[in-house]
Formats: C-alpha cells, structure tokens, sequence
C-alpha cells in the first residue's frame, strides 16, 4: 500500500493512505527495524512525500508500519493461509 506524507509530527508521520484518501499515523519506531535509524529518518522525509509499501494496522486504530519485520512475517502468514485451504 501507499501513503503520502501530509505533516510531519515530533512522534511519527501524519499520512494519507492511497487508494481511498484514509488518514493514518506512521510512528517514528514504526520506520525501521533498527529503532537507532529512525531518527534519522524522520529527518529524510518532507510533506506530499509518497512512501511505498506500507502496512496497515487495521485494528490498531490507523497506525501504519514500514518495519520489514512485520511485512515479512504478514507475508509469511498469508502464504501458509493460502496453503492451507
């Protein structure tokens, strides 16, 4: 999923998810895997930025996540799904 940066907060990235123009919250710690980058990332992104593969934590109230941890293991969890049926 995608998302545009709309404001930049001292706690994380205020974004909108595209398709369908969906406020979510991108957290600082949500960034990267390594908590030590995500300062410094914080700084790398600008407003109407366009950040790809996102993941939407649906249940956690609009929270967004780039760590690769729970990308990689969503993905894990849906092939054994789709193996299972």
């Amino acid at each position: 999923m995608k998302c545009r940066v709309v404001s930049i907060g001292d706690s994380g990235l205020h974004v909108e998810l595209n398709p369908g123009s969906i406020a979510a919250f991108l957290p600082k710690q949500h960034l990267s895997d390594h908590h030590g980058m995500c300062d410094a990332l914080m700084l790398a992104y600008l407003a109407d930025d366009i950040i790809d593969r996102v993941m939407y934590l649906g249940k956690s109230g609009g929270i967004v996540s780039l760590r690769r941890t729970f990308i990689d293991l969503c993905k894990v969890f849906v092939l054994f799904l789709r193996s299972a049926y």
